[in-house]
């Protein structure tokens, strides 16, 4: 937290310097004085013609030809040192506001389009490359790592066949920036369209993630903490491990989520016990609830959870608000967001009745279970026996799926007698380890000083001629 808002500061005092024209004719006077003492080339690029680019492409300001130069794949006679490189300015007349990493998306590039830029970046091997697609600029390997060092970009990683490619996309405003900074430190830069397909596919996954969704498979985490786990693709819905076996089950096509940003199918259903996210994409979520086999899913997570509403608002009801209000107001959201899915349409209890156990064996667990049991009396059975009893449907509540002993009312009687069994041999234990002398002035002194307490109104000499005739009462009593 502590480096995102120093990072914010930093951008916040880049975006400063530039506001005030006075204040940055004089930094640049200052910086040209003390370190630029090599004036860099400036290129004409009026010769240059575009006959096979898009024209979209052709819009972005890259008619400004003696700022920006495209290589069209010949040899440029004007030729790179590595002095342009090291006066590369870090202001120019023009403001040149701090580059701003575009939203992250989702961007599985595939192996097209990256080996269409491999072919373009060995044709063209003293420029720069960048894939274009409306007014997004993509690039990988050397030409992210010049981007990097110009600017606090963080990169993405596409896995090759060669290992890990570091890879960059940034908006058209972005390009137009490092373009004029790059070209003029001597880079050429060599623009190709993405293909079609690629975008397509880029298109799909962006839709997907803009896609809304009324109805999540999980309320017990969100979309913001799937952010902070790692994985940023607002195209899945996350659910945690006890609603991923439960879904699973019901053949929904899931994915295990990794803190790397990626993800991978789901193929058994040995899921890890651990802090693992898993998620369901928007488009397999929204098939699924609207098929019959869903609708059966709905139907039975509608009784379960009305039961867990009636369980925590009405057999709980002594249980502090601090812990029962927000469950059971997640719990109204659930049961309001199932019914609109279902639209008044409940599929046959039979059909229902498959998904009852799977959903009340998860759904006993989103209880406070430690703090039931320590403040209250309610154990893991006691919760899971009154989610199943609480269910209105008859069929689906007559149902015999024990867990431990669940179906068993506890015998509280014994379980207090239980308790003040080991009690007593704890006590028991600590006194028999002592001497009896010890033991002896320890209950002695009880004694006296519950007498004390009975006197506290006397005076502390009244106090101690108290003590002094009792002691002596107690001695001619024996």
């Amino acid at each position: 937290a502590a480096r995102e808002k120093q990072n914010k500061i930093k951008e916040a005092f880049k975006d400063w310097i530039f506001t005030s024209p006075v204040r940055r004719d004089e930094l640049e006077t200052i910086y040209n004085r003390l370190f630029n003492q090599i004036r860099l080339p400036k290129y004409d690029g009026s010769y240059l013609k575009f006959p096979e680019m898009n024209p979209a492409n052709a819009e972005l300001d890259l008619n400004k030809r003696d700022e920006v130069v495209i290589d069209d794949g010949e040899e440029n006679e004007q030729a790179e040192t590595g002095e342009n490189f090291t006066a590369l300015p870090q202001m120019r007349e023009q403001p040149t506001a701090p580059a701003k990493k575009i939203k992250k998306r989702r961007a599985k590039m595939t192996e097209n389009l990256y080996r269409q830029y491999k072919q373009v970046e060995n044709q063209n091997p003293e420029s720069l490359v960048f894939s274009a697609k409306n007014g997004e600029y993509t690039c990988f390997g050397k030409t992210a790592e010049e981007i990097i060092v110009l600017s606090d970009m963080s990169p993405d990683y596409f896995k090759a066949e060669n290992g890990e490619v570091k890879m960059l996309t940034i908006s058209e405003k972005d390009f137009q920036d490092f373009a004029n900074v790059l070209t003029d430190a001597g880079f050429k830069i060599s623009l190709f369209d993405e293909p079609e397909e690629e975008k397509a596919f880029i298109d799909e996954t962006d839709k997907v993630a803009e896609m809304q969704v009324d109805l999540l498979p999980d309320y017990t985490v969100t979309g913001e903490q799937m952010h902070e786990y790692g994985y940023t693709w607002d195209g899945m819905l996350p659910v945690r491990v006890r609603t991923a076996r439960v879904l699973y089950s019901a053949g929904v096509e899931l994915h295990k989520l990794n803190r790397n940003d990626t993800d991978s199918l789901v193929e058994d259903d040995k899921f890890e016990d651990t802090d693992s996210l898993y998620g369901v994409e928007k488009p397999d979520w929204e098939e699924f609830i609207s098929s019959e086999k869903g609708k059966a899913y709905l139907t039975a997570w509608r009784s379960v959870v009305e039961s867990a509403g009636v369980v925590i608002n009405e057999e709980m009801s002594y249980v502090d608000a601090g812990y029962a209000d927000p469950i059971s107001d997640r719990f109204y959201e659930e049961r309001k967001a199932i019914e609109k899915a279902l639209h008044g349409e409940l599929a046959p209890s039979e059909e229902a009745k498959p998904f009852i156990k799977p959903l009340l064996e998860c759904y006993h667990k989103r209880f406070p279970l430690d703090l039931l049991y320590e403040h209250y009396g309610w154990d893991n059975d006691s919760v899971y026996t009154a989610l199943a009893e609480n269910i209105s449907d008859p069929v689906l509540k007559d149902l015999d799926m024990p867990i431990g002993n669940v179906g068993s009312e506890p015998d509280y009687a014994e379980l207090v007698r239980d308790s003040a069994r080991k009690e007593f041999e704890t006590f028991k234990e600590n006194v028999m380890s002592k001497s009896a002398e010890y033991i002896f002035y320890q209950n002695y002194e009880i004694h006296v000083n519950v007498i004390d307490r009975r006197s506290c109104f006397l005076a502390s000499h009244h106090s101690y001629c108290y003590r002094r005739i009792f002691y002596w009462e107690r001695k001619n009593d024996k």
